[in-house]
Parts: structure tokens; sequence; C-alpha cells
């Protein structure tokens, strides 16, 4: 029996000195309640984990250079934000980006082939256009052979199309460059931009193969 008063004389006296304590901690209530203590250590840890969290996070920048981030549940977790305006070509377009997907469909491409570096003349250049298992012949717009530099030209009937161009001689081909273009147009207050690059297709000290497949793909912007 007395060893029951004992004990339970020293808990309440380990309780009397944990609620000083948080009292003497309590900055929510002034010290006038010892749950306030817990309040103010509780706030405390939360403020320096969001101090430790968001210090960490700053530094997941930019997303590219950066590892795992371990300080959150999420190791993926980076300090950016992705947003993109591209729609699939599945959806219809609204009725306000109508007028700006007509522009771009009703734009006129025009390929441009350079053969660099090479003594092909232009009536061995034939170029078909590739219909499933069937081509059709078409014809050179322009081709013009200066300083051993053939420039072709051909427009494009459709913006999908697959087109060969064989060349009918054994002459060798240093370097080939094939470009676009397209004129830009205005349709009230849209209007689409001019078309303009070429990219340059070559290997240092070698001629090309005989097959050179090269692929073109556009991605219409609003």
């Amino acid at each position: 029996m007395c060893q029951q008063c004992s004990r339970s004389s020293h808990d309440s006296a380990r309780m009397k000195t944990i609620k000083k304590w948080f009292k003497r901690t309590d900055l929510v209530a002034e010290g006038e309640n010892w749950i306030g203590g817990l309040f103010t250590i509780a706030l405390i840890v939360l403020l320096i984990q969001t101090y430790v969290f968001a210090n960490n996070f700053v530094f997941q920048y930019p997303a590219a250079s950066v590892g795992s981030s371990n300080f959150a549940c999420d190791v993926t977790l980076r300090n950016a934000l992705f947003d993109t305006s591209l729609k699939s070509l599945a959806i219809p377009p609204s009725s306000e980006e109508q007028d700006m997907f007509d522009l771009l469909n009703d734009q006129q491409w025009t390929l441009h082939v350079n053969l660099i570096n090479t003594a092909i003349n232009c009536s061995s250049i034939s170029p078909y256009e590739i219909i499933g298992t069937s081509s059709i012949a078409l014809s050179l717009v322009t081709c013009k052979s200066v300083d051993s530099v053939v420039k072709t030209t051909i427009v494009f009937s459709n913006h999908v199309e697959q087109l060969q161009i064989v060349l009918n001689d054994i002459n060798v081909i240093g370097n080939i460059a094939v470009g676009l273009t397209g004129l830009g147009s205005t349709a009230g207050s849209k209007s689409a931009q001019q078309i303009n690059f070429i990219q340059a297709f070559y290997n240092t000290n070698e001629t090309l193969v005989q097959s050179i497949p090269i692929t073109l793909q556009l991605i219409m912007v609003s």
C-alpha cells in the first residue's frame, strides 16, 4: 500500500514538473495553460520542418540538372511548373482558333534540296510522290547547277506528303542541304508567320550513302 502511495506521489510530481515546463514554453496563452506549451513546441517543430523543406525545394531548380528530392515523400518533386498550350490534332479547334488553323492549313510549302560538291545534272534528278505502294512522277519547279552545287525546288501539294528523289547518275555527292519555305499570310487579327529554314547533312571527308531518309515534321502553334 505504501509502495503504491509512493509511486503515485512520484508520478504526480513528475506530471507537475512536465506541466510547469510546458507552461514556461507556452507562447500561445502566455504561460496560462500547459497545453499551450505543447502547441508551442508543435508549432516550432512545424516551422523548422517548413524551413528545411523550403530551403531544399529552392535548390531543386533547374529540374534537368538536380538529383532526387530525398527531403520529400515524393523523390521526383521538382521546383518547376510544366505548362503547355499544345493540343492533340484529334481535338477539334474552337471557333476562335479555327481561323488560325485555316491560315496554317492553307500555307503552301516549297521544299528546297541542294546537292553540294557534285557533278550531277538536273536532267538526272527525278522526284516522285509516294502514295501507299505506288508512286507519281513530279516535276521540279526550278533546278540550276552553279559551281558544283545543284539547287532544286519542289512545291508540296499538301502538308502530309512522302517524297522520293531519285538520282539517275553515278557521280557522288559531298553534302546535301534540305530546307522548307512558305509565305506568311494574315486574316483579320491573326497571321501565319513565314517559314524559312534549311539544314545541311554531311559526313566530314566522306561522301553520302546511296539512300538517305530525311523526315521533316512541323508542329502547328497558334
